[in-house]
């Protein structure tokens, strides 16, 4: 069995004991290839809940200085990502808890 296959098994494993939120973004990281900027810069705008996927346009940095830079991901055009039914059940959920507290 591949290595790479095993620690990814292994991670999911224990994040079942972590916060729900949590488990979401990071089974979403472990699965979808994402860079890390590409995760961040993600926004409910550009998740198709009927679908499944994930509208990639942006990636946000942390600069040296601090500041929060929203720019264009290491792809050279934006793309379209494939998500799983879990995504999509853990992203209404959160976006449905979010809602709730903002009111």
């Amino acid at each position: 069995m591949n290595i790479v296959k095993i620690l990814i098994e292994q991670m999911l494993r224990a994040l079942h004991c972590k916060p729900y939120h949590l488990r979401v973004m990071i089974t979403l990281a472990l699965t979808s290839r994402l860079w890390r900027g590409e995760l961040l810069g993600l926004e409910w705008k550009r998740l198709d809940f009927s679908n499944g996927i994930l509208d990639v346009s942006q990636s946000m940095i942390h600069a040296l200085k601090g500041e929060i830079i929203v720019k264009s991901p290491k792809t050279k055009t934006s793309f379209e990502s494939s998500i799983t039914k879990f995504h999509v059940k853990g992203a209404k959920r959160i976006l449905r808890l979010y809602i709730a507290r903002t009111k």
